[in-house]
């Protein structure tokens, strides 16, 4: 049940982080090699701990502004304040475990695209 759990919060994180967090547009024009490149990128153990607790708190973020943004969906200007204020406290909680959200974008689509790394963020979620 535990394990379960996990899966589905690490599902959920993945799906939510990467709409999230935009520090800077991406470019459509990034050539593909370097996509190819960083889908092979390795992290040590610390660095996947840092991922996986800033994906908790990001999901924590997402929570606590989901409900703001769902009573705000008329109001275009206040959903837009909402959304920069998420993106703001999204930022600072990706910070606090000393990766970059540029970093910590390459990290989700990285861990989302190997099954061996996915597992140990698994594990760090469940061991929270």
């Amino acid at each position: 049940m535990k394990n379960i759990k996990a899966i589905l919060t690490l599902s959920l994180i993945l799906s939510l982080s990467p709409l999230a967090v935009h520090a800077k547009p991406v470019s459509s024009t990034a050539p593909a090699p370097a996509a190819t490149a960083t889908s092979q990128q390795q992290y040590s153990d610390q660095q996947l701990k840092a991922f996986a607790t800033a994906a908790l708190d990001v999901d924590k973020v997402a929570q606590t502004y989901q409900p703001k943004l769902a009573s705000a969906s008329n109001e275009p200007a206040q959903t837009q304040k909402i959304q920069d204020e998420a993106n703001a406290a999204m930022v600072k909680a990706i910070q606090a475990q000393g990766l970059e959200p540029e970093q910590y974008k390459e990290m989700h689509q990285n861990v989302r695209a190997n099954p061996q790394m996915l597992e140990k963020v698994q594990a760090y979620i469940q061991a929270k």
